[in-house]
């Protein structure tokens, strides 16, 4: 134990004696020779020994202050760092959506007829029926069988309203049906949904149809107007023996991306 305060006792006798010495020479200023060089040698060792520590402790503050500095720097530049791709992430949505705007106003140029603009709020996930809900109904003008288009082509078609929502038949729904022409041979046929995608009927195995062709709209019945696209042929089969050629679509507009839509009002129902 004794082994323990040996060092600090030896500094404090030390300290002690220095100390003594230094009063002796405060009364005997005359003193010159061995006294009061071993005072000068012993007073610069001391305050050696204890300028290092000293020194030593107010580096070491003065580190932990510059980093304690840095850390809040950092957590400053991590907050704005993240404030700003907030912002960016904003920017970039207003740009997009700019962008679909933008379309759907080039779109309007093209329209002959009555449209309404709506925004889409909903997907009924839970029905067999592949459909989406709207933002205008009824007190909007949206008619029921009133089709829906974005500017990449035909949606659907309206199933049903309310006052001021209505419920958007998907043309990929397998209870649609539109009549259509094959836009390069002016062949006609009935497409179907198939829950993912659309098929072609009653094409005849003599029919000029091929992959890449353009499907639109044929304008027979009252609730598409003619042109409008359609998609794409995907895939043709014909089975020896057949009647019919088995024609699938791949329909232009990405139904899982829909945020815009256009419903156009049939001519009979415009004000």
């Amino acid at each position: 134990m004794l082994n323990r305060f040996r060092l600090p006792l030896f500094l404090i006798l030390i300290g002690v004696g220095l100390l003594l010495l230094v009063v002796y020479n405060s009364y005997h200023p005359e003193q010159t020779g061995v006294a009061r060089k071993i005072i000068m040698e012993g007073a610069t060792a001391l305050e050696y020994v204890l300028r290092e520590p000293l020194k030593l402790a107010r580096d070491t503050w003065q580190k932990y202050v510059f980093l304690v500095g840095v850390v809040e720097e950092n957590r400053k530049l991590k907050k704005d760092v993240n404030r700003l791709i907030g912002q960016l992430v904003q920017y970039q949505e207003a740009y997009e959506e700019n962008k679909r705007l933008r379309n759907l106003l080039k779109l309007e140029e093209k329209l002959q007829f009555r449209h309404i603009f709506a925004r889409v709020i909903g997907v009924d996930r839970k029905s067999m029926v592949k459909s989406l809900i709207i933002n205008r109904g009824s007190l909007d003008g949206v008619k029921r069988n009133a089709p829906v288009i974005t500017d990449r082509g035909l949606v659907g078609r309206v199933l049903e309203t309310s006052w001021h929502i209505s419920r958007v038949l998907l043309l990929i729904d397998e209870t649609s049906n539109v009549d259509v022409i094959v836009q390069s041979s002016r062949v006609q046929g009935m497409l179907q949904g198939t829950g993912h995608g659309c098929s072609i009927k009653y094409v005849g195995k003599m029919d000029e149809v091929k992959m890449g062709d353009a499907v639109i709209t044929a304008g027979i019945s009252r609730v598409f107007p003619k042109g409008l696209l359609i998609g794409y042929i995907s895939h043709v089969d014909w089975r020896e023996g057949g009647m019919f050629k088995k024609v699938e679509i791949n329909p232009a507009v990405d139904f899982s991306r829909l945020e815009e839509v256009v419903v156009l009002i049939p001519p009979g129902d415009q004000e």
